[in-house]
């Protein structure tokens, strides 16, 4: 078992993405996007406005796994997250991150945003985002913040348009 703190309650879980769409830790207030293969949601643990991550539904663990359903649907909605990242949110830069895990790791590639107060963290990009996300959560759990990022989350709502 793992835990996460979410929304300042700590919740155990075998696999997040199974547990998120099993509904064991409720994450519906945090939904850009919805489908029968995916979920887009902005992530709470660590909150960044716009740090979006894409879940499958079904569980498995690498690009390998997935179905042709599920690969037709994923660049789209990696493109359509993207522009609204930009377009809405004025998100210049993103990292986009998938790793394969252990058999209990669920797919879920991240678009992580960059904002200049990041670019006082020491290192390369990609070393800078486990202690940004640190950072994240031991600084940024505040009700003005978790404010600014729900009204984030709705105008991308509003602007986000994909149909298969």
């Amino acid at each position: 078992m793992k835990l996460i703190t979410y929304d300042g309650q700590d919740c155990e879980f075998d696999c997040i993405g199974c547990d998120v769409y099993d509904g064991r830790i409720p994450m519906s207030h945090s939904v850009l996007y919805e489908d029968d293969c995916w979920r887009i949601v902005q992530d709470t643990e660590n909150p960044i406005i716009g740090f979006f991550v894409i879940g499958s539904k079904r569980h498995f663990r690498t690009l390998n796994e997935m179905k042709e359903e599920e690969t037709k649907r994923l660049l789209p909605l990696i493109l359509e997250t993207r522009r609204v990242m930009e377009k809405v949110l004025g998100i210049k830069k993103v990292t986009l991150i998938q790793e394969d895990g252990t058999e209990k790791m669920h797919f879920h590639p991240w678009l992580f945003p960059w904002y200049p107060w990041m670019d006082e963290i020491e290192g390369r990009e990609t070393e800078k985002i486990r202690a940004i996300m640190k950072l994240s959560r031991e600084t940024m759990r505040t009700e003005k913040n978790i404010e600014e990022i729900n009204v984030a989350l709705e105008k991308a709502k509003v602007a986000f348009n994909v149909s298969f």
